[in-house]
């Protein structure tokens, strides 16, 4: 498998079992396997699931966009972008971006498969989706509030993020 994107570029390595993006190793995984280990960690309460679950996302992500603007793969104006475009491959959903006339940035995602995977729920769950926002903000050093304010999995029509400019 080869797949070459404007940003990414991953190669399958079968003799030695593993996907790569440019020193960057990557898992195929079923999003309903990675949403049970919170569903199915016992004394673990799945709002501190899905907390972890953003951090990880937050941290890791942050360090591949380090690793992708040394590499000179895009700049900080591109993040966002850049991930709107990789979702899809990625099996995350289709991503559209939009500004509010307060300033904020909204991001709309329809089939996230976090929403999917996790089934009803009465919060929302696309956690590791506020993770990769969350390191667009570290990235692009804004200051920011990043919220999922609808979600699928407890009966919105669509997946709704927003990214708020602190003052």
């Amino acid at each position: 498998m080869e797949y070459k994107g404007s940003i990414m570029s991953f190669s399958q390595n079968l003799a030695m079992g593993e996907i790569d993006d440019h020193g960057i190793r990557y898992v195929l995984m079923r999003p309903d396997v990675l949403m049970g280990i919170g569903k199915y960690a016992e004394g673990i309460p799945w709002e501190t699931f899905l907390r972890a679950l953003e951090t990880s996302v937050t941290r890791h992500v942050a360090a591949s966009f380090a690793q992708y603007q040394a590499d000179g793969r895009f700049s900080g104006s591109e993040y966002l972008e850049a991930c709107c475009t990789i979702a899809a491959s990625l099996g995350w959903g289709m991503w559209s971006v939009s500004a509010t006339e307060a300033g904020q940035i909204i991001l709309e995602v329809q089939n996230s498969p976090f929403a999917a995977a996790s089934g009803p729920s009465s919060g929302t769950v696309c956690a590791p989706i506020s993770g990769v926002l969350r390191a667009i903000s570290i990235a692009q050093q804004w200051v920011t509030e990043v919220e999922e304010f609808c979600c699928v999995s407890r009966g919105d029509p669509i997946c709704r993020f927003r990214i708020a400019h602190k003052a």
